[in-house]
């Protein structure tokens, strides 16, 4: 599916009163269209001669992203963790000498000590250590920071955009080895397409300032070439892809042009417009750091089962009005005169926080624990 949407807001903030307690009411208004593309295989497998046959499935690439990350936590060794404890390295930290460290070090190794003690998972702990390394501006190789959005892993994101992704499944059918090389041609409206290259790939990225070391694993663990050896009664599944295609009502084609073979899928697009209106309620967070309301720096993570209707910015936080019955949770890690501590409020609603009939909203006070194992000296 495709998204093209036109965000405007229309601001209509209702301040009741200039008091720091009174409701506060955002008016979003949001029009544009969206885009729903249905790929339907009419012949979709083909058999290329008595050993091997080809299913070729048309992919949205966007489905592809945890895939590649999972396949890229993979390692060579028989014992492995994505997250490794190390008592050598404990014990190492351990027998440094000490030195004050940077604020950016002293927060990490707060962070590294909240996900050995299982306070948070490795998902958590990956966004607040972005969201750390991002305020810092701190360089470091982007292989090294644990990625919460996981497009970094696939190639078939160039230019802040998609190509049109296949899955291609290749099996073998006989009991002996056999060799698959062949040539594959994506037509569409008058428009032929060539599958693009590893290499061409490679050198876009790298041009764009985009290759990572995962996307030419990826490459090397997926991308088709040829030929392939193909094991008796095995079959291989890898991914193929070329430029985006303007699809319109005619048929997708792809050929097989050593076996003299064609795959088809009808193509069929939905476009619907979009203009709506949201409301949301202001609330306030107030931060206390073991029960001391000092002044810090504060990194929030929201978890919600609905995340369009509540969203936070700095220490606000925006309630769709027809979602204050909404539970949410927020996770609070900061740093407040050399020292650290952590928050985490669940089971949380908008309800308890407004009360519409006195025109008055409370704070969320969050209620966060020191973290004494950590010292900045």
């Amino acid at each position: 599916m495709k998204h093209f949407i036109t965000i405007f807001l229309v601001i209509n903030i209702s301040i009741f009163s200039y008091g720091q307690n009174k409701i506060k009411k955002l008016e979003v208004k949001e029009t544009g269209y969206e885009v729903a593309i249905e790929i339907i295989p009419k012949i979709n497998k083909v058999k290329c001669d008595n050993n091997i046959s080809i299913e070729i499935t048309p992919v949205s690439p966007e489905t592809l992203n945890d895939h590649f990350f999972s396949k890229n936590q993979l390692d060579g060794k028989y014992h492995y963790s994505y997250y490794d404890k190390s008592r050598d390295s404990y014990f190492l930290k351990k027998t440094k000498v000490k030195s004050e460290k940077s604020d950016y070090e002293f927060i990490i190794e707060g962070l590294d000590l909240l996900l050995e003690n299982e306070v948070i998972d490795q998902n958590e702990y990956a966004i607040l250590y972005n969201s750390v390394t991002l305020d810092f501006n701190t360089y470091i190789n982007s292989e090294q920071i644990p990625k919460a959005d996981n497009i970094s892993n696939n190639p078939y994101y160039l230019n802040n955009k998609y190509m049109n992704v296949f899955r291609l499944e290749i099996t073998n059918s006989s009991n002996s080895f056999a060799i698959y090389d062949d040539q594959l041609s994506v037509k569409y409206n008058n428009n032929l397409y060539q599958p693009l290259t590893s290499a061409f790939l490679k050198n876009e990225l790298i041009t764009m300032n985009q290759m990572t070391n995962a996307k030419s694993l990826i490459l090397e663990r997926f991308n088709y070439i040829s030929p392939i050896i193909i094991p008796p009664l095995s079959t291989i599944v890898k991914y193929f892809s070329v430029l985006p295609i303007d699809f319109s009502s005619e048929d997708l084609i792809i050929y097989s042009n050593k076996y003299n073979k064609s795959l088809s899928w009808s193509v069929n697009i939905k476009q619907t417009d979009i203009n709506r209106s949201y409301s949301f309620f202001e609330l306030h967070i107030e931060h206390t750091y073991a029960g001391s309301s000092a002044s810090g720096k504060d990194y929030t993570l929201l978890s919600t089962a609905n995340p369009s209707s509540i969203f936070f910015d700095g220490d606000k936080l925006f309630v769709a009005s027809d979602a204050t019955g909404d539970v949410f949770q927020l996770i609070t890690f900061s740093i407040s005169y050399d020292k650290l501590y952590f928050s985490r409020m669940s089971n949380l609603s908008a309800k308890n926080y407004l009360d519409l009939s006195k025109n008055k909203r409370i704070p969320i006070k969050t209620e966060s624990f020191l973290i004494d194992q950590v010292k900045k000296k």
